[in-house]
C-alpha cells in the first residue's frame, strides 16, 4: 500500500470517527464554536466585511495552493496534497478540541467529550423508532445546504 493510500485511508478513518462532533456542531444554534458558516467566514473574509464573495474563496483556495507547492511548479504532488490535508486536518481537530473543551482548562473531561453525542438520536430518528440508519443522517457534499 503506497503512502497515498495510507494517508487517504487515515483521513477517512479519523472523518469517521469524528462523525457525532461534526454532526452535533452543524446540528444547529448552540454549543461552543458550533458554526460552521461562522467559521468559515473568519477564515475566508478577506475585506471583514462579514460575508465571503466567490472571489474570496477563489483566493484563498489559491493562497492555500500557493502555500503547499513546496517547489513552485504549479502542480500538488501526492505529498504536497498530502501535507495540504494534514494541515486541514490540524485546523478541524483544534476547532474540535476548542469545541469540546467547554470550561477553557486545555483538556477535555469524559463528561465534556460524551455531552457531543448525547441527544443524537433524538435529534435525527426520522421514523421515532429509536435508532438511526444512514438515511436519517444529515447529508453533506455539493448542496447540502439548500432545501431539498
Amino acid at each position: 500500500m503506497n503512502n497515498a493510500t495510507k494517508i487517504m485511508l487515515a483521513a477517512g478513518a479519523v472523518s469517521a470517527l469524528a462523525l457525532p462532533f461534526i454532526i452535533h456542531a452543524n446540528a444547529g444554534p448552540g454549543g461552543k464554536g458550533g458554526n460552521f458558516g461562522q467559521a468559515f467566514i473568519e477564515r475566508v473574509d478577506a475585506d471583514g466585511d462579514g460575508a465571503v464573495t466567490q472571489a474570496e474563496i477563489d483566493a484563498r483556495r489559491a493562497q492555500k495552493f500557493a502555500e503547499f507547492d513546496a517547489n513552485n511548479d504549479g502542480q500538488l504532488s501526492a505529498d504536497e496534497f498530502a501535507a495540504l490535508q494534514e494541515d486541514r486536518m490540524r485546523e478541524r481537530q483544534n476547532a474540535r478540541f476548542q469545541r469540546l473543551d467547554e470550561d477553557d482548562s486545555a483538556s477535555i473531561s469524559a463528561d465534556e467529550f460524551g455531552k457531543r453525542g448525547g441527544g443524537m438520536v433524538e435529534r435525527f430518528d426520522k421514523n421515532g423508532d429509536g435508532k438511526l440508519t444512514a438515511d436519517e443522517f444529515p447529508t453533506r457534499g455539493r448542496g447540502h445546504h439548500k432545501a431539498e
